[in-house]
């Protein structure tokens, strides 16, 4: 390259960064840093493509023109090959490095560049050693890299949202609580633990659910009739089986808020089914009809990844004729950790 710029053979010099790139064994770095001291030298910086990796091109090259000035005979530069191979250039990069710099010095020494230029050019002759700061503290330091990195912050956005957007199934797992009123509250809080699969597009999702509802006895005693005996117990284990339907109304890149309403069984054990004295005791379960709403809220950490809070109302009538009045309905909370 330096005979090549010498004898202002440019086109060769192009000719030779392009194959460069093309090669068994390109570097990335070296080959932005010389097309774009050409494109200056040439005057088509203004009309040049600048790549989407232009800043860590910048960074990867301060720190590299930094190490070579400074680590002396310890300098190392592994070029990659493919996978788990690399090739030791350093004797090969060591005096492209300083060759580049000074061809950004001679460019800065004879001016006209504008701020683009000023301030790419500034980089590569090892005036600004960490590029990525300078540019964050002022993007109006290199309209280039500020009009590339706004062309790439929306087209993720887009991506993004259009991703969002989509048609698509649902997974989750759920953690939570049960807090019944009235009478009911003779069963006592229980945690919950459930899974939940559906599918949803951009503001309607529609869930299968399930939740076991777990930890007895319960704070009291209850009663109920089974083949004309009445019997008592503190056991309990429950559990909701239910379709729910989700309607967003706001719905953000990251966040997703609406209300819920749903439909399902709901049930409890009065024993373990498997003691000596359950014969009798069939059906072990309680249950209820449950019509519930309420509101739920989705955060998303990443593109599917989330994490989601759910308050509900369940309308419930537990049947238990003859034994402990169980009128009253609860409230859930529900954090789940899911995926679209």
């Amino acid at each position: 390259m330096p005979a090549l710029l010498e004898q202002r053979k440019y086109d060769s010099l192009q000719n030779f960064l392009f194959n460069w790139g093309y090669s068994a064994a390109p570097d990335r770095m070296l080959i932005f840093s010389g097309k774009v001291l050409l494109a200056m030298q040439t005057g088509v910086f203004p009309s040049m493509e600048f790549p989407c990796d232009g800043l860590l091109y910048l960074s990867e090259y301060a720190k590299a023109l930094h190490d070579v000035q400074t680590k002396g005979a310890e300098f190392k530069y592994l070029m990659e090959l493919g996978y788990r191979y690399s090739y030791d250039a350093t004797e090969d990069v060591r005096p492209t490095l300083l060759f580049l710099q000074s061809w950004a010095r001679g460019l800065l020494a004879q001016g006209g560049l504008d701020p683009s230029e000023l301030f790419i050019a500034r980089v590569l002759a090892g005036e600004i050693t960490n590029p990525e700061a300078s540019f964050h503290a002022d993007r109006a330091v290199c309209s280039r890299i500020a009009q590339v990195e706004d062309q790439l912050r929306r087209y993720n956005q887009k991506t993004f949202a259009t991703r969002r957007d989509s048609t698509r199934g649902t997974a989750a797992v759920m953690v939570g609580w049960w807090f019944p009123t009235g009478h009911l509250q003779v069963l006592g809080s229980h945690p919950s633990v459930g899974v939940q699969l559906g599918k949803r597009n951009k503001l309607n999702e529609y869930d299968v659910t399930w939740c076991f509802r777990f930890l007895h006895p319960t704070p009291q005693e209850y009663s109920f009739v089974r083949q004309d005996t009445l019997y008592t117990s503190r056991y309990y284990d429950g559990g909701y089986i239910g379709f729910e339907y989700t309607r967003y109304l706001v719905h953000k890149k990251y966040l997703d808020f609406g209300v819920i309403s749903g439909i399902a069984y709901d049930y409890f054990s009065v024993s373990d089914g498997f003691s000596n004295e359950d014969h009798g005791l069939l059906p072990l379960n309680v249950g209820s009809f449950d019509f519930n709403s309420g509101l739920r809220l989705k955060y998303f950490l990443r593109r599917r990844a989330y994490v989601g809070l759910t308050a509900k109302y369940h309308l419930i009538n537990y049947a238990n004729d003859g034994g402990t009045d169980l009128s009253g309905n609860a409230f859930t909370v529900d954090l789940s950790f899911g995926s679209h």
